[in-house]
């Protein structure tokens, strides 16, 4: 009797078992999912905050003003007030998500060109086909006697304090799901 070693049985249920293995292919699938459409999606909602900050004129306040003239020009040539992001709806347009070797992020095509017809310089001259970009930089980061106007940076913030969270949860809820 002394000196025997013993040897603990296990048994195993096959069908708990193959369960069990379904269950965690099920949530690795869920998992691999998600890694692809959660950048998707945020992307998506982080376009929805900026085009609704530019929209509403969010971060607008304590801008200083157009100068009178080119002010005149915009409400004339745009019809659109002095709403400085809007250019001519060109710019909200052109908002998108874009797919990135490494994920998806929402902002402006590189290629995204306005419509035509648009001067900084006012008094009838009519700008040639620019491309939005430099458009959007130049008010985003100031240019000159241009000041900044930010919008896609502060949006982005309000969306990382928020929305971003937001997402990740239903992104977890998801896999979470799967697993039940």
């Amino acid at each position: 009797m002394y000196g025997e070693i013993l040897q603990p049985v296990i048994t195993v249920n096959r069908n708990q078992l193959n369960k069990i293995i379904n269950a965690l292919h099920s949530v690795e699938r869920a998992v691999r999912v998600e890694r692809e459409e959660l950048p998707y999606r945020c992307a998506v909602d982080y376009i929805g905050v900026v085009y609704k900050n530019i929209t509403q004129g969010t971060y607008a306040g304590g801008y200083a003003p157009y100068s009178p003239r080119y002010a005149k020009w915009k409400v004339e040539t745009m019809q659109l007030g002095s709403t400085f992001w809007i250019l001519g709806r060109d710019l909200l347009k052109a908002i998108t998500v874009i797919k990135k070797r490494w994920g998806y992020v929402g902002g402006i095509p590189m290629d995204a060109m306005d419509s035509g017809g648009k001067s900084w310089y006012g008094k009838g001259k009519v700008g040639k086909k620019k491309k939005i970009g430099m458009y959007g930089k130049t008010i985003e980061f100031g240019l000159g006697k241009q000041p900044a106007r930010p919008v896609f940076e502060p949006s982005g913030h309000e969306y990382a304090d928020k929305g971003w969270k937001e997402e990740g949860d239903a992104s977890l809820k998801k896999i979470e799901d799967v697993w039940r």
